[in-house]
């Protein structure tokens, strides 16, 4: 997970700049934005929910289970590429 992390971020950091040079104002400010904040704060919100539902269906030891997720859309991400 730590790796992935260290894998995400500078993705992540170069995104704002790309989609600044890629779309013109009227696209960037029509509700694009707020689709990909929106569905950012969804998919990122209910992570600690569901670590925690792993966490407390494992008898509060270390949830096992909980990588699975992100490992299943790692896969189904490349797959798709």
């Amino acid at each position: 997970m730590l790796a992935a992390n260290f894998a995400h971020d500078p993705v992540v950091a170069v995104q704002q700049p790309l989609f600044t040079e890629m779309f013109e104002p009227s696209f960037r400010y029509s509700g694009a934005g707020f689709a990909y904040q929106l569905a950012s704060a969804i998919a990122g919100g209910f992570t600690p929910l569901i670590a925690a539902a792993f966490v407390l269906y494992n008898g509060g030891g270390y949830p096992r289970p909980a990588p699975a997720p992100r490992a299943a859309l790692q896969k189904m991400f490349f797959f798709a590429h």
